[in-house]
């Protein structure tokens, strides 16, 4: 099962467009996909309760409908758009609220061998502007147990969508080569 997590707000952003064509190849695959900005989720309150109950995260938002998912995805695939040169707030904020997908001993609640598929978006033409925040995402993957494989597409500004349309067909191969 492959879960696609769309972290842009815009619906017809490079974001959206590159989930679309993600979606249209992948669905025979079983995929599920959710837009951030169109949950209603909290920041993660640092309250420990995961830890302390080994259970995932127990606050009361629509991040309770993401961790099933979370739970039994062979694959996450994560796109953001780059703010200031990192993921944007609502990518953040998913992402930190993944803490309770870490049990209290220290193992991962993912699958085994899951994968997790990173795909920044960047106004900028230079993808090197991505190493950090692709690397820092590595960071958490590799210390959740997964598999990352991660993409920075240049020239995905707002108001052009020329990187996306020009990287799509790369990073699906890319995503297939890494085994989705």
């Amino acid at each position: 099962m492959i879960l696609l997590i769309e972290a842009s707000p815009r619906k017809n952003g490079n974001g959206a467009y590159i989930a679309a064509k993600i979606f249209d190849r992948f669905k025979d695959k079983g995929v599920t996909r959710f837009r951030l900005s169109e949950m209603d989720f909290k920041d993660c309150l640092a309250c420990r309760s995961c830890k302390k109950n080994d259970s995932v995260c127990i606050t009361k938002d629509d991040m309770q409908k993401i961790y099933p998912f979370l739970l039994d995805a062979d694959t996450i695939i994560l796109i953001s758009p780059s703010y200031y040169g990192f993921v944007n707030g609502e990518a953040k904020k998913f992402i930190d609220r993944l803490y309770c997908m870490k049990k209290a001993d220290k193992t991962s609640r993912y699958k085994e061998g899951a994968k997790l598929v990173f795909l920044l978006t960047m106004g900028k033409g230079n993808r090197d502007r991505g190493n950090f925040t692709q690397e820092w995402l590595k960071q958490i993957a590799d210390n959740s147990s997964l598999k990352f494989y991660g993409v920075s597409i240049p020239n995905c500004s707002f108001d052009n969508t020329d990187g996306a349309l020009l990287k799509a067909e790369e990073v699906l191969m890319g995503v297939s080569f890494f085994g989705v």
